[in-house]
């Protein structure tokens, strides 16, 4: 009998007809392959070609990457890029991926003059929570929603809210007062968070909360300090950045999860308002019965067709100021202390400012803030030399050519590297420190300011301690009544004070200390790492003020 014929040296047994079908399938894998790799390759070369009369695109290897511009780069390295390429500089961010930063006042007027989308890659993160609210549209929606929301910042609506905000900042002052007796120093990011969170769901949706308390039991505030620790994590792991990893990793499953509780509360929130307000629309009459937060302007806001906010729209407003306004405003608050915590010179200067203003009160009003000059000085100082945001990109929608004749291409993304814009030393004297004449302090005859006292932000050791250090009342020990001889012997008084930390100065010169913002020092001798929500570490390089008990009399 005849055997049925195979193929020579096969060891599979398979019969040639039914090999050939999976030969096939091999060769045409790898082909595709080989035509995305040739497509890759030659888009490199066009994007190389596309930024030949920008600021440059120096190789870096297959997948890129500028070290000086990795995480855990010295500032000191970037400042020697920055001092080579004063107004930008491009790097690679993947194979056929580029960014180019710019950090120049020249370069970044022509940038913002123009209506270029929002880079989508940098807004994806946060979408599944905030959606498409005004920190995330673009173009019309963008320009429609923004004039809306304007009455929500009016004087008017503002003044009312000094008194809730400085009942959130005594709770977590009185919270301080029990840690700081308890241990050497106190971490204080998360309760700064807390307190920006508390204040800002008080203020602008008279939501009353006890995120401060002990355990922070509220499921909504917890959620948004997940979604915010989550959110960050995503954007600092590299894999994490696509979508087809993302949604598969326990972090992943995770965010969606805490995303929809997150919007079941929110959609609460504003049906109960809804059914408050009934069909009253209008805020003249609502002003007339209680004061107007900012729910109420966003349900009485009509669109240029005479149309409400949609559904989507409301909750994406409501999600994108509860996590905007808390986060950058917790950030600059740690900043600005760590800031006075290294100088206690001036942080003295900002406690007898306000001492001077308060006199015998012990809060602060809306007329008080226009007089606190020194104060706001250092606040604007911090906030240049550790901007909350420390960047912004822009996908070009067209061609766009600086005043030095450096021409970018359309569908470049820009980044407008706010951190390195505010260090750039062809823009500032001494970058690194701190101008009393840069926010015009003090100034003199002729319109010009006095001669710079630098403060420099740097670790190092911090002098004695003044031997008369009155406080400001908002930070004084409430429950103590000041002595009789109230010359002689001031009332006890708290100092912000830096904590000596092992590894501190590495962690201070790290460039993704600046990028992440504050996110702590552990005590001194602690080998506990600041946790995340969930009891999780944080596991990055970390920078945070802590509070050290300084009694003065």
């Amino acid at each position: 009998m005849a055997s049925s014929p195979r193929a020579s040296g096969s060891g599979s047994g398979l019969p040639v007809d039914a090999s050939r079908p999976l030969h096939l399938a091999i060769a045409f894998c790898l082909a595709l392959m080989l035509l995305k790799g040739v497509r890759l390759y030659l888009r490199r070369l066009d994007l190389v070609r596309a930024l030949a009369g920008g600021p440059g695109l120096p190789d870096h290897g297959l997948f890129g990457q500028r070290p000086e511009c990795q995480p855990g780069t010295k500032l000191e390295e970037v400042s020697a890029l920055v001092a080579q390429h004063p107004y930008a500089c491009a790097q690679w961010t993947g194979i056929c991926t580029a960014i180019v930063s710019v950090y120049h006042p020249d370069y970044v007027r022509t940038l913002l003059s123009r209506e270029d989308p929002k880079n989508p890659l940098s807004s994806k993160f946060l979408f599944p929570w905030i959606g498409k609210g005004l920190l995330l549209s673009n173009g019309s929606k963008w320009f429609q929603h923004r004039k809306l929301l304007a009455a929500g910042f009016h004087f008017d609506v503002l003044k009312p809210f000094v008194g809730l905000m400085a009942d959130s900042a005594t709770v977590m002052l009185d919270n301080w007062k029990k840690l700081i007796s308890q241990e050497e120093s106190v971490e204080i990011f998360q309760p700064i968070s807390l307190m920006a969170l508390d204040s800002i769901l008080k203020c602008a949706y008279s939501h009353p909360t006890s995120c401060q308390g002990n355990g922070n039991s509220e499921t909504y505030t917890r959620a948004v300090e997940e979604l915010t620790y989550l959110t960050s994590q995503r954007g600092l792991t590299y894999l994490y950045r696509f979508d087809s990893v993302y949604r598969f990793t326990p972090s992943g499953r995770r965010f969606r999860e805490v995303s929809q509780l997150a919007h079941l509360h929110t959609d609460a929130a504003i049906q109960k308002r809804q059914a408050d307000l009934g069909g009253e629309r209008e805020l003249e009459k609502i002003w007339t019965k209680r004061h107007v937060d900012f729910l109420d302007i966003l349900l009485c806001s009509r669109t240029e067709k005479g149309e409400e906010l949609s559904d989507a729209d409301l909750r994406a407003e409501v999600d994108t100021f509860i996590f905007a306004g808390h986060d950058t405003t917790a950030s600059g608050i740690s900043w600005t202390l760590y800031a006075l915590a290294l100088h206690p010179e001036h942080q003295q200067r900002c406690r007898e400012e306000a001492q001077k203003i308060l006199g015998e009160r012990d809060t602060v009003q809306w007329e008080d803030l226009a007089h606190l000059t020194y104060t706001t000085m250092c606040i604007k100082e911090s906030l240049r030399l550790y901007p909350p945001v420390p960047a912004i990109s822009r996908e070009l929608s067209s061609p766009i050519t600086f005043f030095d004749g450096c021409s970018l291409p359309e569908g470049v993304v820009v980044s407008l590297n706010i951190c390195t814009l505010h260090r750039n030393p062809a823009v500032w004297t001494d970058p690194e420190e701190l101008h009393r004449a840069a926010v015009g302090h003090e100034r003199v005859e002729g319109g010009r300011g006095p001669d710079p006292a630098p403060l420099r932000v740097v670790a190092g050791p911090l002098p004695p301690p003044r031997a008369h250090s009155p406080a400001g009342p908002q930070i004084q020990d409430r429950h103590s009544p000041p002595p009789k001889e109230a010359v002689l012997a001031p009332p006890k008084t708290w100092k912000i004070l830096k904590a000596s930390s092992p590894g501190e100065q590495a962690c201070l010169q790290h460039w993704d200390s600046v990028l992440v913002g504050v996110t702590g020092f552990h005590p001194p001798g602690s080998t506990t790492r600041p946790k995340a929500p969930g009891g999780k570490g944080l596991g990055l390089p970390t920078l945070m003020c802590l509070v050290h008990r300084s009694w003065d009399y």
